[in-house]
C-alpha cells in the first residue's frame, strides 16, 4: 500500500515523524513519501532516527510546495529528488524565519480586500500568529457579523476552507487574491525538482475551485509544469479518480496517490487509507518509482 502524501509537526501536521511512521506501519503501508509544506527538514532529521524501529516499509523524500500557475495558487508534490541537492534552494525560496511575516502581509491584504468588498469585520481585529493562516482569521471574525452571509455562498459560509480554496483559486471570487509576489511559480518549482533528480506531481485538482479542471491539467501539461497527477485522494470521488486516471494514461502522465493525512488534526483521515477505502496498491507507481 501507498501513501505518497502525508504531514508532520514540520509544518500543519499533529504527528512527530516517529508517530506517522509508527501508524503507517500499522496501517500496513509499504511506501510512504513524507510531504511537509515547503520544507524538507523531515528528511534531514530522519537521517538521525532508526527507522526500522518505527516502520519497516521504504520511505521516498518528498514535499509539498506552494506556487503559482497562471495566477492561481496550487500546490505541486515533488518526489524522489536529491535531498542534498534542493535543500539550501527549498530554504532560500520558502525561508521558516520569514514565514509568520509573510502571514502578517497576507492577512493585512485580505483586510483591505474585505474593506473594498464591504464586508464587516471587528474594527481592533489583528493577525494572531497562534492562528497562524490568515484566512482562518478572518474567517472566524467574518461569521460574527450575520450581514456578511449573503455575500458568500452557503459553502463558503459553512467552511474556512472552502472560502481559501475560492480566494487563491477563484479569480472571480470577491476575496480573490493574487499569491505571485509571495511564492515561486509552478513552472520554477517544477524545474528545480527535476534538476535535483525528482518528478512533480499536481497535488489534488479537485480542491481548487477552477471553472475546468482538465483544461487546467491541460495547461499544465503544455507548460511542462507536472509530470504527473495525485490521481487517488482522501476526498475524491470514484468519478474523480476515474475521470483523472484516464487522462493520465491518454497523456502519458504518471500517476500517484495520497491520503493528506495531518494526523490528529483530522483523525478520521488515516495514513494510507484515507477515510478508509483507498488502499492504493504499490502498482500505481510502478513505472515511475522503481
Amino acid at each position: 500500500m501507498v501513501d505518497l502524501h502525508t504531514h508532520t509537526i514540520f509544518s500543519d501536521g499533529t504527528w512527530s515523524i516517529e508517530k506517522l511512521l509508527e501508524n503507517a506501519e500499522k496501517n500496513g503501508v509499504t511506501t510512504l513519501a513524507i510531504t511537509d509544506h515547503d520544507t524538507v527538514m523531515p528528511h534531514i532529521k530522519l537521517r538521525n532516527i532508526d527507522v526500522k524501529k518505527y516502520f519497516s516499509g521504504r520511505i521516498i523524500t518528498g514535499a509539498e510546495f506552494n506556487c503559482v500557475f497562471n495566477g492561481i495558487k496550487i500546490e505541486v508534490l515533488g518526489y524522489n529528488f536529491d535531498l542534498d541537492k534542493i535543500k539550501d534552494w527549498v530554504e532560500i525560496q520558502y525561508p521558516k524565519e520569514d514565514e509568520l511575516k509573510s502571514f502578517e502581509k497576507e492577512f493585512y491584504e485580505y483586510v483591505d480586500i474585505c474593506k473594498k468588498n464591504n464586508i464587516k469585520l471587528s474594527p481592533d481585529l489583528k493577525y494572531d500568529p497562534i492562528v497562524k493562516f490568515p484566512v482562518k482569521i478572518l474567517y472566524d471574525d467574518m461569521k460574527k457579523y450575520k450581514e456578511n452571509e449573503g455575500l458568500l455562498s452557503q459553502s463558503e459560509w459553512s467552511s474556512s476552507d472552502a472560502m481559501f480554496r475560492n480566494s487563491t483559486s477563484n479569480p472571480n471570487f470577491l476575496l480573490y487574491r493574487d499569491f505571485s509576489s509571495q511564492y515561486p511559480s509552478a513552472i520554477d518549482v517544477a524545474n528545480k525538482i527535476r534538476e535535483c533528480g525528482g518528478k512533480v506531481f499536481l497535488a489534488h485538482l479537485y480542491l481548487y475551485r477552477l471553472e475546468n479542471h482538465l483544461k487546467f491539467l491541460d495547461d499544465l501539461k503544455i507548460a511542462e509544469a507536472i509530470d504527473g497527477v495525485e490521481v487517488y485522494y482522501s476526498s475524491f470521488t470514484p468519478e474523480q479518480i476515474s475521470t483523472l486516471k484516464n487522462y493520465c494514461e491518454e497523456n502519458n502522465l504518471y500517476m500517484s496517490a495520497g491520503t493528506d493525512c495531518h494526523g490528529d488534526k483530522n483523525p478520521s483521515r488515516k495514513v494510507g487509507i484515507g477515510y478508509g477505502n483507498m488502499n492504493v496498491k504499490e502498482v500505481l507507481i510502478a513505472n515511475w518509482l522503481y
